[in-house]
């Protein structure tokens, strides 16, 4: 689309910590490694931060296990000849993601058929939203520790907090993370209207591109995505050794 600034895969990426942030993060030997405090897979890889000749997986492994970490990689499209090491040495591929991105300026303007409340920290009412959908307090640190411009979103029906969302805008990027609807609730259009609640805060902040990720295998949400207007511009994988 004319004027918009479509983002490349390295700033998608670089928005990925920034919006969703490891409790620590830095570099060292060749990688970038992220401190999770038990977040998660995003905030607790390790990436390749310079040409794979020149990091050792080995000294990666044993800085993960020194954090108490699983020797879990996230690989990224350039990764190619990394993949191909962890494959060859026994690592298995585990939860491929794919980063979904659209210009706001041609998102709808449809209003949310329900009236969303927008908070800065999680509530108790939200927390049980995503604890049913296995996200738990650590995760929940991490939209607290986020320092950019953030909400956390909700949606009730039936008089019952039914979908939430966290989001953070980036240099004009929101991001969208965590969208949870409670299984009871689905299949009334709450996930749907949470992203257009989500669109209607992101135009407030002068936002350029809206951005979502979600694993390959959330067909629902996919489908979802892809009927706003989404399209990938990136994805990644992770590989875990086997057992």
């Amino acid at each position: 689309m004319t004027g918009w600034r479509k983002p490349d895969a390295d700033s998608l990426f670089r928005s990925v910590d920034a919006t969703w942030p490891p409790h620590r993060i830095w570099q060292q030997d060749g990688w970038t490694f992220r401190d999770g405090r038990g977040g998660g897979k995003r905030v607790s890889a390790a990436t390749l931060a310079t040409a794979p000749d020149r990091a050792d997986t080995e000294v990666a492994v044993r800085i993960m296990a020194e954090m108490d970490q699983p020797d879990l990689f996230m690989i990224r499209p350039q990764d190619v000849a990394l993949d191909r090491q962890l494959s060859e040495t026994g690592y298995t591929v585990i939860d491929p993601v794919t980063v979904l991105v659209a210009p706001l300026s041609a998102m709808t303007r449809e209003a949310p058929t329900r009236v969303p409340l927008f908070v800065q920290e999680p509530t108790r009412d939200m927390a049980e939203v995503w604890r049913a959908g296995g996200i738990g307090p650590a995760r929940l640190d991490i939209m607290r520790r986020c320092t950019l411009t953030k909400t956390c979103v909700a949606l009730k029906e039936d008089g019952h907090t039914a979908a939430v969302a966290f989001t953070a805008c980036d240099d004009g990027l929101v991001m969208c993370h965590a969208v949870e609807v409670l299984a009871g609730f689905r299949r009334r259009g709450l996930g749907r209207d949470i992203m257009l609640a989500i669109l209607d805060w992101a135009r407030g902040q002068q936002a350029h591109s809206i951005s979502v990720l979600t694993t390959r295998a959330n067909t629902a949400a996919l489908t979802l995505y892809d009927g706003m207007g989404m399209g990938e511009i990136t994805g990644y994988h992770y590989r875990i050794r086997s057992n």
